[in-house]
């Protein structure tokens, strides 16, 4: 065995783990093309031949289609074999570079793509099994778009590390396999020392999950729950009952506009020790919930409320007043917010150094003010309607030295004259997406956060 503290798949995007699902939609595209291509080739007749005496038919007619589709299959079909060690049905190792056009029906068969897709399978269970075997004394195990990971699998894995394992990411792993009984019973029950649990954009998490984290992990600190549609007021009041609100530090509920207002409430106010809140387009979220959260909430360091509808100056008020760790701040797509309350957040939150606030009502004054009392470091105001010229000369006033070190966006304004926002943008760092990845001092606790609970919007 091999000591091993952390297993990460998130970034290994080419791995045999994350192909599975695209491979078979390049399989049915071409699937589709052939069956195409067929046709024309059946409507235009055999004898067609073009003048190119091969009596292929409508080669130059639809020679295009046809060679670009070659082309397709080829690519698939060697990265297949030379890349993941697949045996195509039909195609030895032996066989040309460049497949002769009847060999499509190979990959066009019912049988070979459920062979194909057998193997997919049978490679990935092994890779996990191994993998369960291989190492010991795993704390964080990442398994983020691993999309045909099968419940037994994970459980696997889980189990062998039950003993050491404290993060746990299985985001978009979305295998026909998990349910939410089996991963309650399978997976959280076997992590009893889990502080870190992310399992956004898995449609069957749901309340039986939660129960079995109330009852099972009394140490959990993390928890992303982004777009998991099954988790009901129920499993909300279940957490907030709990005693592991005492100790929850960041929480995610991204994109779970169906949770009541009084839900959030009651656990915004039991986890009175957060750090990061992030609950982007919760549409339906009330500013009175929201103030009175971020009241019971001085520790608050990230706060993401982009998309939520509902948010106005109370709202931001009340972060001015008792939020004065802050340092990220997303308040994009809040059209109620004046500068008047951007000002109070700017004024009362020294530490503040990643501010998003695109398409809101901000105005130059609020702007400007913001980068001179602040040390910004990634600045966001895109198609915001009262921002003019005046905030690119301002901003251009601050000098290489400070310029250099920002990350700013001033993209789709319409009083912003796009050549001004050239020669800043070639003045700052090139700036990352949206809400995504920018964390300073370790959103998400050294990035257990915000890259995992800000789903992208």
């Amino acid at each position: 065995m091999s000591m091993w503290h952390t297993i990460d798949l998130s970034k290994a995007h080419s791995h045999y783990t994350h192909l599975s699902a695209k491979v078979k939609l390049s399989l049915q595209t071409l699937k589709r093309s052939g069956a195409a291509i067929h046709s024309q080739e059946n409507g235009n007749g055999n004898g067609n031949g073009n003048g190119n005496g091969n009596g292929n038919g409508s080669v130059n007619g639809n020679g295009s289609s046809a060679s670009k589709w070659m082309a397709n299959l080829e690519s698939i079909v060697n990265n297949l074999v030379s890349n993941y060690g697949f045996l195509i049905p039909g195609l030895g190792s032996d066989s040309p570079p460049i497949f002769q056009r009847h060999n499509h029906n190979l990959l066009k068969s019912k049988a070979a793509q459920q062979q194909i897709a057998s193997q997919f399978e049978l490679r990935i269970d092994r890779f996990f099994e191994d993998m369960s075997t291989r190492y010991q004394r795993v704390e964080v195990l990442d398994l983020s778009g691993c999309t045909d990971l099968k419940l037994a699998s994970l459980s696997l894995l889980v189990r062998q590390f039950s003993s050491t394992l404290t993060k746990l990411v299985t985001r978009r792993c979305k295998s026909d396999t998990m349910t939410d009984s089996g991963f309650a019973q399978q997976v959280v029950a076997m992590a009893p020392k889990l502080r870190t649990l992310c399992v956004g954009e898995m449609p069957m998490i749901g309340d039986e999950t939660m129960e079995a984290l109330c009852s099972t992990t009394p140490d959990i600190e993390c928890l992303g729950l982004a777009r998991c549609h099954k988790v009901t007021d129920r499993g909300i009041h279940a957490l907030a009952a709990s005693q592991l609100c005492t100790r929850m530090r960041i929480l995610g509920l991204n994109h779970l506009a169906h949770l009541s207002d009084g839900a959030i409430l009651q656990l915004g106010m039991a986890c009175n020790n957060l750090v990061i809140f992030s609950a982007s387009n919760l549409r339906e979220l009330s500013a009175d919930t929201m103030a009175s959260i971020f009241l019971a909430c001085p520790r608050l360091g990230s706060i993401d409320l982009g998309g939520c509808e509902n948010t106005d100056d109370t709202a931001l008020e009340a972060i001015s007043i008792n939020c004065h760790e802050l340092f990220q701040l997303n308040v994009s797509r809040c059209k109620r917010l004046t500068s008047h309350s951007i000002n109070l957040v700017v004024k009362q939150c020294k530490q503040l150094r990643i501010l998003f606030v695109s398409r809101t009502a901000i105005d130059d004054d609020c702007l400007l003010n913001a980068t001179e009392h602040l040390q910004l470091e990634v600045l966001y105001a895109m198609g915001c309607p009262n921002l003019t010229d005046r905030t690119v000369q301002g901003l251009l006033k601050l000098g290489n030295e400070r310029l250099i070190r920002m990350n700013i966006n001033l993209l789709s304004c319409p009083n912003v004259s796009q050549s001004l926002v050239s020669i800043l943008q070639h003045l700052t760092k090139p700036t990352p997406g949206e809400g995504r990845g920018a964390c300073i001092g370790g959103s998400d606790a050294s990035c257990t956060s915000s890259s995992l609970l800000m789903d992208d919007e």
